[in-house]
């Protein structure tokens, strides 16, 4: 008697990890598909029809203030690096400029990555724009 009690604990364990397991599961797909639909609200406001020229003139006014930036950065850096070949050779301290040099290169970076990712929203943006002509 007490083996069938303890068999129809342990089951009923069982099942109740299971059923939390599956309502974990479930409510996990269903927050993904809400964040889902979100995002595609989110997108489908932003292109919307009345205002995609804004945004695709904005983004466009973004990117190109962003190539500026890096090639200002890039001038720089060039700059930095014969400074520092010329302090080499003379045999001067070159610390601070190589951390200088490493922290516009680490910037230069981010701003790369900035740019990808604000061209991967303009070209969908100007593929929006085919879709409704």
């Amino acid at each position: 008697m007490d083996d069938d009690r303890e068999k129809s604990s342990f089951l009923d364990s069982i099942k109740l990890e299971w059923s939390l397991f599956w309502a974990s599961l479930s409510e996990e797909n269903e927050k993904k598909d809400e964040k889902e639909a979100q995002a595609v609200d989110d997108f489908e406001a932003e292109f919307a029809p009345e205002n995609l020229e804004r945004v695709l003139r904005s983004l466009s006014e973004q990117r190109n203030d962003l190539n500026k930036k890096l090639e200002t950065l890039k001038k720089e850096i060039e700059l930095g690096q014969v400074k520092l070949e010329s302090l080499k050779l003379v045999g001067s301290d070159t610390t601070h400029l190589e951390e200088n040099l490493q922290a516009m290169t680490e910037q230069g970076f981010h701003f790369s990555t900035a740019l990808v990712k604000l061209d991967e929203k303009l070209k969908r943006a100007h593929e929006f724009e085919r879709e409704l002509a």
